[in-house]
């Protein structure tokens, strides 16, 4: 997109969700350094509207003491085994520091890219992703 560039650095921050109870951004910056290195990273910013407001967890979207890697895990493990490709996914389950955002229906995990599959694999975005409807 930029041939004639030898650098630069893009970023667009998207509101995925702001409904007065929750909070919910998705940074993504992009940057190219010449040659073949080009890369782009998110970032997410969820917050709750309580006093004081807070930043939760994963965890701590799901009832307490609920085993929500279990369930997520089943879930995106589910969704790979759909792809043609699944053979090429690593997918060991959720991290407790994993990023994620939330939209008015869906909470929405993200993977950083190359993490659970290869680009062979056919990511479609900056970033693979697996969304949960309410």
């Amino acid at each position: 997109t930029y041939p004639h560039a030898a650098y630069f650095l893009e970023s667009a921050c998207q509101v995925k969700r702001n409904d007065g109870r929750i909070l919910s951004i998705r940074i993504q910056v992009t940057y190219y350094e010449g040659g073949a290195n080009m890369g782009s990273e998110a970032a997410f910013v969820n917050v709750v509207n309580t006093s004081p407001a807070r930043q939760p967890t994963l965890a701590q979207l799901f009832a307490e003491g609920a085993d929500y890697s279990a369930v997520l895990n089943g879930r995106i493990s589910a969704q790979i085994a759909m792809d043609p490709d699944a053979e090429m996914y690593g997918f060991l389950g959720v991290s407790p520091s994993q990023g994620y955002y939330l939209t008015p229906t869906s909470l929405v995990v993200v993977f950083e890219r190359y993490s659970i599959a290869p680009g062979a694999a056919g990511i479609t975005g900056p970033h693979p992703r697996h969304e949960f409807r309410q």
